[in-house]
């Protein structure tokens, strides 16, 4: 089917070896093929010899011919394996945005396959490069496309350099802003660290002047503390003081209150003494004087003992 489109009348060159490369396949697989029936061939003539069989091998011998791919491209497309090659990497290495632009041209035969081809090659690969000149073509086909891709190249070129130097001027002031970041910053960093150093000595002293102060107060509160438990000694001993001088003061009144007692008791029983005296004092006079008025009636008549009697009934009666 691809062997009757090239009998086409008015192909381009490029639609040409566009078509032979469709067949690049096809002679590949041949060239495959004849090497597989090489290689069948040369095992039979190697068994062939291991058996002495010279008749058999000369008369098993294929017909091979060579077949270069790019030569058979170049023969079935009626141009040059060269612009076979060109076409080839015109399809393979063209930006894909602007391929379908490029073919197009090729093609009409605005452009020549080795225009493209150096065209291709100037843009290495870069779409925006290549659009832009087929852009700019577009817009003037009277002049060379080679023309074209070099004075946009040099004008691309010369915008990187731009490019480059306004980035470079960018980095530059970016390092010089970095630079003075880091300079304000160490700057900042110095600021702070002298700012902790006040602050840590002042802290340091604060803590001295504190500590200090909890010296003091603890040597206050300890000579208080002295202080009172000396005043509590002082009230315990005069506590103790006034409990023993209570306590002998106690004794000395008990001792007294007996001593009282023991008098008082003595002068009781004293009393009760003289008593039990008086008692029998009186007890005696009775008798004596019963002992006399026996005496006396013994002595008087009748007359006087009755009035004995009755000065013996009032003396019982006093006692």
């Amino acid at each position: 089917m691809i062997n009757n489109q090239f009998a086409r009348r008015n192909l381009s060159n490029y639609v040409r070896g566009g078509l032979g490369l469709r067949l690049e396949e096809f002679f590949r697989l041949k060239a495959a093929d004849n090497k597989i029936i090489a290689g069948k061939y040369g095992a039979e003539l190697t068994n062939s010899k291991l058996g002495n069989n010279r008749e058999l091998q000369i008369s098993a011998k294929p017909v091979i011919n060579k077949i270069d791919t790019r030569e058979e491209i170049s023969k079935v497309a009626g141009i040059s394996h060269d612009s076979i090659s060109k076409i080839k990497e015109i399809k393979s290495a063209t930006p894909g945005e602007v391929l379908s632009d490029l073919e197009r041209k090729l093609i009409t035969g605005e452009i020549s396959i080795n225009q493209a081809h150096k065209f291709v090659r100037s843009v290495n690969g870069n779409g925006e490069i290549a659009k832009r000149v087929l852009d700019e073509f577009n817009k003037n086909t009277s002049g060379s496309l080679e023309n074209k891709t070099k004075e946009i190249i040099r004008e691309v070129q010369k915008e990187e350099r731009d490019k480059a130097i306004k980035e470079a001027e960018e980095k530059k002031r970016l390092i010089l802003e970095e630079l003075r970041k880091e300079r304000d910053e160490k700057e900042r960093i110095e600021r702070e660290r002298l700012r902790k150093e006040r602050e840590e000595k002042e802290l340091l002293e604060k803590e001295r002047i504190e500590k200090e102060r909890l010296v003091r107060e603890k040597a206050k509160k300890e000579r208080e503390e002295q202080e009172r438990l000396a005043r509590e000694k002082y009230e315990k001993e005069k506590a103790e003081k006034e409990r023993v001088r209570k306590e002998q003061q106690e004794k000395e009144r008990i001792e007294r209150e007996k001593k009282e007692a023991e008098i008082k008791e003595q002068q009781r029983v004293a009393k009760e003494k003289l008593e039990a005296e008086r008692v029998e004092r009186e007890k005696k006079e009775a008798e004596h004087k019963e002992q006399q008025r026996i005496a006396r009636e013994k002595l008087e008549p009748i007359k006087g003992r009755s009035r004995t009697s009755r000065e013996t009934i009032i003396a019982h009666g006093h006692i």
